[in-house]
């Protein structure tokens, strides 16, 4: 993105689509018993679909804009040069974002129950409205325009902190880096440089005739 180029954008945008519809089949197909013998009509539908505590447009979208920036934000952050030079360790990314997928959610997804991907929750919602769930309701579209309206609020946020906040962010986390870096090595280095002073310890005889006149240990260095 960065780039400027946007080739992948689409293909992803479909595999993750695609994804969450196969998701929500297995789920369908696994739970397939169960759905004749549940009659709330609105649990069937928050097993495939996000939905609010309480249905207010303009609050609904703002906790999924805020919750999904701290996602985007976050794992930027995570994944950047300026706070781990070296990159991360092998295999630790994907724990890291898993972390803090499950960490939005508990404390930002109780609002709405944390789309904060629009594939995560359209794919679903679109396998509810077309896979014969017994005693299934509706699909609740009204609401899906929600999710999706949030990326486009987050992407604009992103374009932001990316286009104005990224130099200045880069240059401060390596000024910190430095400070912090400097505060503990410095001393180090000051110590390292100073000669070594040996004291000599005082010998003492040994008794039984053994080692007379010879120091029992070594020098040790201060």
């Amino acid at each position: 993105m960065r780039s400027g180029s946007f080739e992948k954008v689409l293909p992803y945008l479909a595999a993750q689509m695609l994804g969450g519809l196969a998701g929500a089949t297995i789920v369908w197909l696994h739970y397939f018993p169960h759905w004749k013998e549940t009659e709330d009509k609105i649990l069937k539908l928050r097993c495939f679909s996000t939905g609010p505590a309480i249905r207010s447009a303009l609050p609904n979208l703002l906790s999924e804009v805020i919750a999904t920036f701290v996602l985007v934000f976050v794992a930027g952050a995570i994944f950047s040069k300026a706070v781990a030079t070296g990159g991360l360790a092998s295999g630790l990314g994907p724990y890291l974002v898993g972390s803090l997928v499950w960490g939005v959610g508990l404390s930002l997804g109780g609002t709405t129950g944390y789309a904060i991907n629009p594939a995560r929750d359209f794919g679903p919602r679109l396998a509810h409205a077309i896979l014969p769930i017994a005693g299934k309701g509706d699909s609740d579209w009204s609401y899906a325009s929600i999710p999706l309206l949030v990326r486009s609020w987050v992407a604009h946020l992103q374009g932001l902190r990316s286009g104005v906040w990224e130099s200045k962010y880069e240059d401060n986390m390596s000024a910190t880096r430095a400070l912090l870096i400097g505060s503990f090595a410095k001393p180090m280095v000051e110590r390292a440089r100073k000669p070594l002073r040996v004291r000599k310890e005082k010998c003492f005889p040994v008794h039984a005739g053994r080692n007379v006149g010879r120091c029992p240990s070594m020098p040790r260095t201060l």
